[in-house]
């Protein structure tokens, strides 16, 4: 093949004559290499010399590229560029600046990031690929040859999906507005202010992991996630707060539930507990149970107040243990050592 392509690239230009019966045995050789190119289902360019300014392709490339047999290098004479453009990140490519040029004209392999095709009729398309300059025997760069792929579809699906998240978050933010406001009609005025302002505080805890969950289309780290939630509330307050456990991803549908448990937990830590005075610091470590899906995290207070057991469970206590339980039956709850409180959260991964 290599000796195919030297021969190939020895030629001044593509000879139409080829399928005459004094054909050379270069030309000949010029059509048997593009007959195997034709077979193979992905899309190939070749840059018929050093400074790509004629480029042809396989059968998969005039499907991706449109036309048969034609030019389709953006470094050809005006009248006989293809109709398309080349665009990225919304600026258009300079043709030196494109894959099989920059190949050529570098003597290096070169991979083309993500670009959008824009064809004279309106059609859009996105690619990727990279190239590669031939060499002749001399050592000197003679052609390009470049693969590439249509990822199109994949493009589209990512905006569709785009599209409903935003729409999902839309949604979810006005559900919340909404039981905001029936609250502030209904519980405002029978409640103590204080208790009233934390109401709020936890559901604006919901509507920042929802933003949070949103925002991105693979799950939260653990780390990230209690960070996030640590930072909102503490500040610069954070360095008083040790993590330590590995790179452990959080499912979607327990990220709230998450948020919520360190909010609570921080809250409690603030105003009662280490985070009250100075001096005052915490430590959060996680760890996946030994032959479970659930992960086990440790908020450990130390340096703060004596801690006294309260005489009865507060909102907060109740939370952690009945609405954030985890699978197997485990139920987080507060330990109230005199060092420190100290709580475990169970985290179901699956």
């Amino acid at each position: 093949m290599q000796e195919a392509l030297l021969d190939f690239f020895a030629l001044d230009r593509l000879q139409e004559s080829s399928h005459s019966r004094s054909a050379s045995p270069q030309q000949i050789t010029i059509e048997t290499i593009f007959r195997a190119l034709d077979l193979v289902p992905t899309p190939i360019l070749v840059g018929m010399d050093p400074a790509s300014t004629n480029i042809r392709s396989n059968a998969a490339g005039h499907a991706l590229f449109g036309g048969g047999d034609r030019n389709l290098s953006q470094s050809a004479a005006e009248a006989d560029r293809p109709d398309f453009q080349v665009y990225s990140d919304g600026k258009l490519v300079p043709p030196n600046d494109l894959a099989m040029q920059r190949a050529g004209l570098t003597g290096q392999p070169t991979r083309a990031p993500e670009c959008e095709l824009r064809f004279d009729d309106g059609v859009i398309k996105y690619i990727r690929g990279k190239a590669a300059p031939v060499f002749g025997r001399d050592g000197t760069v003679r052609g390009t040859i470049g693969v590439f792929m249509d990822v199109t579809e994949a493009r589209n699906t990512e905006k569709r999906l785009a599209l409903m998240t935003e729409e999902v978050k839309h949604r979810a933010r006005n559900t919340l507005a909404l039981v905001l406001s029936i609250a502030s009609l209904t519980l405002k005025p029978k409640l103590d202010t204080r208790d009233y302002e934390e109401f709020e505080r936890r559901l604006q805890v919901i509507g920042q992991s929802i933003d949070v969950s949103m925002a991105n289309n693979a799950p939260q780290t653990v780390k990230e996630v209690v960070s996030a939630t640590l930072k909102r509330q503490i500040g610069r307050e954070i360095s008083r707060v040790t993590m330590a456990g590995p790179e452990t991803q959080v499912p979607l549908q327990v990220l709230s539930s998450l948020s919520m448990a360190i909010h609570e937990l921080t809250t409690n830590a603030c105003k009662y507990g280490a985070l009250s005075v100075a001096g005052g610091s915490v430590l959060i470590h996680w760890i996946k149970m030994e032959g479970t899906d659930v992960l086990a995290l440790d908020w450990i207070e130390r340096g703060g107040p004596k801690v006294v057991p309260p005489s009865q469970k507060g909102f907060g206590s109740r939370l952690l243990a009945e609405v954030l339980g985890s699978p197997g039956g485990k139920k987080a709850g507060l330990t109230f050592n005199e060092q420190g409180v100290e709580c475990r959260l169970y985290v179901g991964l699956s």
